[in-house]
């Protein structure tokens, strides 16, 4: 949602972006920056006025973060596989030889 839809919709429901600011105890200022800038009370503030989420209102604000996986756990999780894989290749040496 762009920021003229968002503040048409606070005025649809009688009110506005001063007088939301004024009622949370913010800098009207803040409220109005909010639309270039990062803020999450105020964002919370507005999304909560208007029923919706801050997520809807600044999706490209509120992107996924990809899942890190640190240098440890990844050499931890190469160990397990190494480990499992020679023991993997016990248990066939052992068979072939069983066999014979």
């Amino acid at each position: 949602m762009d920021w003229e839809a968002i503040k048409a919709e606070i005025h649809r429901r009688h009110s506005s972006v001063s007088e939301l600011a004024r009622d949370c105890g913010v800098s009207v200022s803040v409220f109005s920056q909010v639309k270039k800038k990062h803020n999450k009370r105020a964002e919370a503030a507005i999304a909560a006025f208007i029923e919706r989420t801050p997520q809807e209102l600044w999706p490209e604000r509120y992107h996924k973060r990809p899942r890190v996986i640190s240098n440890a756990y990844k050499k931890l999780l190469a160990r397990k596989k190494s480990d499992a894989m020679s023991s993997v290749d016990l248990m066939v040496n052992e068979k072939q030889k069983a066999a014979v």
